[in-house]
């Protein structure tokens, strides 16, 4: 890997998910941020995730329901994420404990819900979304 040559910029970006795409998040992982282009890496440093509309709530949720970032090398872990699936449409933001590096892979969000596997209920009309917070590098 080359050395960083150009000065960091801030990158917002905002990422909508269906109500069927949170439904299946626990068995299949959200993807938050795309591939870097050629010559660019970035360190995530920030996810908020919260409901928006939110018609009807999302149930068989587990009370210990966690979400961590997978597909890259980076190391993160959500303590006690909070929940995004009650009606009271709360933000919920998981800035984790980070253990940051430099990285040009995708990022997604996995989600473990005990044994209860993928959620229930909801409303086609949901949508959950992300905002993810990172910096890009020239490489």
């Amino acid at each position: 890997m080359g050395l960083v040559t150009k000065t960091f910029v801030h990158l917002t970006k905002l990422v909508q998910f269906t109500n069927a795409q949170v439904i299946a998040w626990p068995t299949t992982p959200l993807q938050v941020l795309g591939a870097a282009r050629t010559g660019q890496m970035w360190v995530v440093t920030g996810l908020m995730f919260w409901a928006s509309p939110l018609v009807a709530a999302w149930t068989n949720v587990d009370a210990g329901v966690v979400a961590k970032p997978t597909g890259t090398q980076l190391s993160w872990n959500f303590q006690s994420f909070p929940s995004v699936f009650s009606a009271s449409n709360h933000m919920s933001y998981a800035p984790g404990s980070f253990d940051l590096g430099l990285t040009s892979n995708a990022v997604t969000v996995s989600l473990t819900n005990g044994v209860l596997g993928n959620f229930t209920g909801g409303n086609a009309a949901n949508v959950m979304k992300c905002r993810v917070d990172y910096y890009e590098f020239t490489i």
